[in-house]
């Protein structure tokens, strides 16, 4: 028999003979959703939970509330609470509390035991998304305890996972900022939160501000808005004049001159690339969204009026647009080089697939700031 009549002779038979009647589950008729009053995680007793794992989901958020409420204490215990019975494939939840853990160390006051956390964090990041926020809160602790050239490592990371994100090059021009002794008032606003509450200190020469003098008390209710106008006055007031005298800065073959105007020049190469990057999106930004893009260039705008001159700032424009229009902002990939799914499960066995990419200072600064000598 031909092989076509074989195929029509199978085609031919009827589908009855393959198929079997499929089951259907009875349909329950009555079903009601859980309906939970706020704040029931901290209320509720461990047997009245069915599982196991919401046992813990009420424990973790109970810690993430205490710190909603500032009560930093409180959640850091609930914090070591919930890593003490965590089991080892327990991964997100970890990181979450360790992250947690490393933000009420900053906002309490105690920024190394912050970094003990943030360093656990950051080592247990596998992936792009998990080393940003690894990266981000190193950052963030860093800069509470001043060490900026550690801070700068972070901030150099994020920026090199994310080249268009206006956020990570607002954080890598505080960090510079801050390494190179250079007040960006106005960016201060937006990175306030990394200081940290319990002392502020105006500058590596001067005595630290202690938090009774510039926050309120526990009976006294001010407002974030005022209490940041109040920190932001004192400091900038004792720095005031250190922005003045280069506002207009010449040329000079003092080292200590040219070091300063180095670090003039990279923090407002950071702030140019974080305006352009707004303007660019500024389009598509819509309701709060926009409100938030022009506040952020009207801010960046202020800071930059303040760090150099107009002939100045003129220089590093043309240089950010120069390297804006080839290309080098927007990574391109080779063309002779292959694609590399990094999803393909034969990547799955890699510990960090950001091993072999991190960013040395030197090689960050010639790729972003390569006419700063």
């Amino acid at each position: 028999m031909a092989l076509s009549n074989i195929r029509m002779e199978f085609a031919d038979l009827d589908e009855d003979l393959f198929g079997e009647e499929r089951h259907h589950c009875s349909i329950v008729e009555t079903y009601s959703a859980r309906v939970c009053d706020p704040g029931w995680f901290m209320e509720i007793q461990a047997d009245e939970l069915v599982s196991s794992e919401d046992k813990l989901s009420a424990q973790k958020y109970s810690a993430d509330y205490l710190f909603l409420k500032k009560e930093y204490n409180a959640a850091v215990k609930k914090y070591e609470e919930v890593l003490n019975i965590l089991l080892p494939y327990h991964t997100v939840c970890r990181r979450e509390c360790l992250e947690g853990l490393v933000r009420c160390h900053i906002k309490k006051g105690t920024p190394y035991e912050a970094l003990h956390f943030a360093e656990e964090l950051h080592s247990t990041s596998k992936n792009s998304d998990q080393t940003t926020v690894s990266c981000s809160v190193l950052v963030d602790v860093n800069l509470a305890v001043r060490n900026y050239n550690e801070a700068l490592r972070a901030a150099q990371m994020l920026v090199t996972i994310h080249p268009l994100n206006c956020h990570v090059w607002i954080k890598l021009a505080y960090v510079y900022a801050c390494m190179y002794d250079i007040i960006l008032s106005s960016v201060e606003k937006l990175v306030i939160a990394h200081i940290p509450s319990e002392t502020v200190k105006i500058d590596q020469e001067t005595v630290s501000l202690s938090v009774s003098q510039i926050l309120p008390t526990d009976d006294t209710e001010v407002s974030d808005a005022q209490t940041f106008m109040s920190l932001n006055n004192t400091v900038n007031q004792s720095q005031k004049q250190g922005n003045e005298n280069f506002a207009n800065m010449t040329k000079s073959k003092s080292a200590k001159l040219s070091w300063k105007e180095k670090g003039l020049q990279f923090v407002a190469t950071c702030l140019l690339k974080c305006y352009y990057i707004l303007k660019k999106t500024e389009g598509t930004a819509l309701n709060l969204h926009l409100e938030h893009n022009l506040m952020y260039q009207k801010l960046l705008v202020s800071d930059m009026k303040t760090l150099l001159d107009e002939e100045s700032l003129n220089q590093i424009r043309m240089h950010v647009c120069e390297e804006t229009q080839s290309g080098q902002s927007s990574p391109v990939l080779d063309d002779g080089k292959e694609f590399v799914d990094r999803g393909s499960s034969k990547f799955k066995s890699h510990d960090n697939e950001f091993d072999d990419v991190s960013p040395t200072q030197s090689n960050f600064e010639e790729k972003w700031f390569r006419w700063i000598k």
